[in-house]
């Protein structure tokens, strides 16, 4: 899976936030990329988008492919990054580019 790189100033948490919702679901195997990452940081707020891109596989072996739109809001605790808030929305248009 390739993960983004994020600049110096975000959370270290951005890119597993995003996916965080996938990797919940017990015996499903997914293989995704995030896309369009993008992380904006409000002092001890950031809020981070992008795209996750891929497919999963259920634990009976069928397999789709998928693309959500995830937004998340992380707060500044104690020194470290926690997820507060998270949306996804299945994408039905094309991605941009």
């Amino acid at each position: 899976m390739p993960t983004p790189t994020c600049n110096t100033t975000c959370p270290k948490s951005a890119v597993s936030t995003l996916t965080a919702g996938s990797s919940r679901c017990s015996g499903f195997k997914f293989n995704f990329e995030l896309r369009h990452l993008e992380v904006k940081v409000y002092g001890d707020a950031a809020v981070v988008t992008g795209y996750v891109m891929g497919t999963v596989t259920s634990p009976e072996g069928t397999t789709e492919q998928f693309t959500t739109r995830r937004t998340a809001v992380l707060i500044k605790q104690g020194g470290e990054w926690k997820e507060a808030h998270a949306h996804s929305s299945p994408l039905t248009v094309a991605l941009p580019q």
